[in-house]
C-alpha cells in the first residue's frame, strides 16, 4: 500500500469544495451501465477511501440515482 496524499477539488464554479487524503494504488475505473448512465460516458475514474478521509469545505446538493447510489452535484 502506497502512502496517502491530501488531494483538494470541487465544481468548476467553486461552490463546492473538498479535501481527501487519498491512496493511489486504490484508484479503479468502473464502466457499470449506472455509472454510464451517471456520467453520460463509457466509464469513470473513482478512488476509494473510507468517508472519514474525505471532508466537504462547502457542501454539494445531492441526488438520489438509484435505491444504493446518492450523488454529490452543484446546482
Amino acid at each position: 500500500m502506497s502512502e496517502k496524499v491530501a488531494k483538494t477539488g470541487g465544481c468548476q464554479c467553486g461552490r463546492v469544495r473538498y479535501t481527501a487524503m487519498i491512496d493511489p494504488a486504490q484508484a479503479y475505473l468502473c464502466h457499470c451501465r449506472m455509472c454510464q448512465r451517471a456520467t453520460g460516458g463509457v466509464s469513470i475514474a473513482f478512488i476509494g477511501l473510507p468517508k472519514c478521509d474525505m471532508a466537504w469545505e462547502s457542501e454539494p446538493d445531492w441526488y438520489g440515482s438509484s435505491p444504493i447510489a446518492r450523488r454529490p452535484f452543484c446546482s
